[in-house]
């Protein structure tokens, strides 16, 4: 809901007061479409939550609906991941447009598709191989226990592992470049900045590890409504709806101290910059 409200209030209106930035980003086409993506990823961690823990205690339901319950809430996170990191892909567009190191848009149109086509696939074998069992508890309740087949567990880890590491080397690279380029002025604010994409992809990957080697060992998913809440966090402090300070008080391993006393720098003004001298 609080990310609804700073979306629209970016998106309709002329102040634009959810944007904690004194220079606001310009509201170009794929500024609109990473907001509306943000706002719909927070959604599908959402509905996915919502089937992840309704889904077990189906008191309602009829005991044969189980499947669907399950392959509901499953094929939501397929495409919450999906949507995070087409997010991630928008960032990365938004961050270098203009600049020297512009990532070409066709390859990132590519991604895209293959994203998306990936999400497509997940949730098809999610709907085929996917079983449970279930328990009768009472005449009005029973308990269903979904069942996940190690190797889509396996490679859905090792996927979502790859594609943020990558992420992280797309974005910190060029700044690691300016940093060397611009003088040791600029280099620590510039590694600050990598440093909390570093920071929060991290912790979504290690939620995300915790959350399917659970899965694998205890055909549980008591925890993925813990790892959708990490994800949207991480995924959320990427705006520009959050001051920087909600950041380092919810990452007590940062060193904030040593970046407090020194005058931001403005990361649109450098990397967007054609030519370095």
């Amino acid at each position: 809901v609080v990310q609804l409200w700073f979306s629209i209030s970016d998106l309709c209106t002329t102040a634009r007061s959810s944007v904690r930035k004194i220079d606001k980003p310009q509201q170009s086409s794929a500024y609109i479409v990473c907001v509306v993506l943000t706002l719909c990823t927070f959604w599908f961690y959402f509905i996915c939550t919502i089937f992840s823990v309704v889904a077990p205690w189906t008191a309602i339901a009829p005991i044969e609906h189980c499947d669907v319950l399950l392959i509901l809430g499953s094929s939501f996170y397929a495409l919450a991941k999906a949507s995070t990191f087409l997010v991630f892909l928008l960032r990365l567009r938004l961050v270098y447009e203009s600049s020297v190191f512009e990532y070409p848009r066709k390859v990132l149109l590519i991604a895209g598709l293959c994203l998306c086509f990936s999400a497509v696939i997940a949730i098809v074998l999610n709907a085929y191989f996917t079983g449970y069992s279930a328990i009768v508890l009472s005449q009005h309740a029973h308990l269903c226990i979904p069942y996940y087949p190690h190797w889509f567990i396996l490679t859905s880890t090792i996927c979502d592992t790859l594609l943020s590491l990558v992420f992280i080397a797309l974005f910190s690279y060029p700044i690691y470049k300016l940093s060397q380029t611009m003088g040791q002025h600029y280099n620590n604010d510039l590694l600050a900045v990598s440093k909390k994409v570093q920071v929060l992809t991290c912790t979504a990957i290690i939620s995300t590890m915790f959350m399917f080697g659970f899965v694998l060992l205890t055909d549980s998913v008591v925890f993925v409504p813990l790892d959708n809440v990490v994800n949207c966090i991480c995924v959320g402090l990427m705006c520009p709806y959050y001051p920087d300070t909600v950041y380092y008080n919810l990452c007590y391993l940062c060193n904030r101290h040593k970046h407090e006393n020194r005058p931001q720098v403005k990361l649109d003004n450098v990397v967007r910059a054609r030519t370095l001298s």
